[in-house]
């Protein structure tokens, strides 16, 4: 085991009988690592920041487009319903995947009401191809 002790007592008495051209070289050595110290900290304190921040982001994100997500499921599956009472005897596979596969909110919306108005199903799969 080695003792550190004197070490550290010869180093402090080699500072202070360094003459001032020393000592000033010395104190710009420890002001350098010291300042590069604080830069890493500081780097650190900002990169978890910044990736605590992306987290929120990114649930938020997520939370926004479950909702969306939601309501497009809602909505097809409460035109499968209207369309399976109206008719019963076809098949809503393909509106099914139709419907799943629109990705804007708004366009959804539009199909949903036409297929509301339709009086057969020769009408459900013209709109369909159409859309």
């Amino acid at each position: 085991m080695e003792d550190k002790t004197p070490r550290n007592a010869f180093q402090g008495w080699e500072t202070i009988s360094a003459s001032q051209e020393e000592w000033l070289a010395y104190e710009g050595r420890l002001k350098r690592v010291l300042d590069d110290e604080s830069a890493r900290i500081d780097s650190e304190i900002r990169e978890k920041e910044a990736r605590k921040e992306g987290q929120r982001e990114g649930r938020k994100e997520v939370r926004e487009e479950g909702r969306e997500e939601g309501r497009k499921e809602g909505m097809v599956e409460f035109v499968l319903l209207f369309l399976k009472v109206r008719f019963p005897d076809y098949s809503l596979d393909a509106v099914s995947e139709k419907m799943m596969s629109i990705e804007n909110l708004e366009s959804l919306k539009e199909l949903q009401k036409e297929l509301f108005q339709v009086e057969t199903w020769a009408e459900v799969k013209k709109l369909l191809e159409r859309s």
